[in-house]
């Protein structure tokens, strides 16, 4: 490692670089290790059920996996906000060079962010006993549709620049997006017509929507590394400032 040497006067000097491919994958990891050590920890401890008789919800309301919840998934939400930003930022460039209009990752980026911090105060909300389930619903909910709509326009984005030019992603990375997208919508109207009574016999069917649903979020997300990886990089970099001349 070279040593350290300060910028000169209206210089630039980087301090370090992140591969931001790996902010995703992170993300996804950190939240899947989260939600299934929390499901093991209270089946074990009999807390719960097994698979499919609980949700992610009750897997995480008593000690310990209430704590590991309530530390895993809101740093997990922290970095896929990143992400969103990284998204934004990066499709907003590529628009420009392809005289292609912008306004989509404006309202994408907002949603994204909105969801991830509902998802926050939902997890926060876990607690054994009484608990709040109205505020508790609303950001669950709100999480799952807010990132629906967002990753829904993040793909119909990418796919409208890749008719301008095919290299600003791979196929791969559009393939696991629009499956996901689309499994995601038929998740969400099969929970939908759930919640009004047409599937009486499947008492469980929620927790395997739940689970499913959230599989698909988390693999639209990890897709994101093939967009990033050998694009995209962060930089840290130090701005000496210019002298001043009086």
């Amino acid at each position: 490692m070279k040593p350290y040497s300060p910028p000169q006067s209206g210089t630039e000097t980087t301090l370090n670089t992140f591969k931001v491919y790996i902010g995703p994958i992170f993300a996804g990891a950190l939240a899947t290790v989260t939600i299934a050590l929390c499901y093991f920890i209270s089946v074990n401890n009999g807390t719960t059920g097994a698979w499919p008789k609980t949700d992610i919800t009750h897997s995480a309301r008593y000690p310990p996996a209430e704590y590991i919840f309530r530390i895993g998934i809101p740093v997990a939400m922290v970095i896929l906000q990143q992400v969103w930003w990284v998204m934004w930022s990066w499709i907003h460039a590529e628009s420009v060079r392809l005289g292609v209009s912008t306004g989509t990752e404006n309202a994408f980026f907002i949603l994204g962010v909105v969801g991830a911090n509902l998802l926050i105060v939902a997890s926060v909300l876990i607690q054994p006993g009484d608990m709040d389930w109205t505020l508790h619903t609303i950001g669950a909910t709100g999480f799952f549709l807010c990132t629906f709509l967002a990753q829904l326009m993040a793909t119909f984005k990418l796919k409208h620049l890749r008719k301008h030019d095919n290299t600003v992603t791979t196929d791969m990375s559009m393939r696991l997006k629009k499956h996901s997208v689309g499994y995601i919508f038929f998740v969400l109207l099969i929970d939908g017509l759930s919640g009004l009574g047409y599937f009486p016999f499947w008492p469980y069917l929620g927790n395997i929507l739940e689970y499913t649903l959230t599989l698909l979020v988390l693999i639209w997300f990890i897709s994101c590394s093939l967009d990033f990886k050998d694009r995209l990089v962060l930089n840290l970099v130090l701005k000496a400032p210019a002298q001043s001349t009086v």
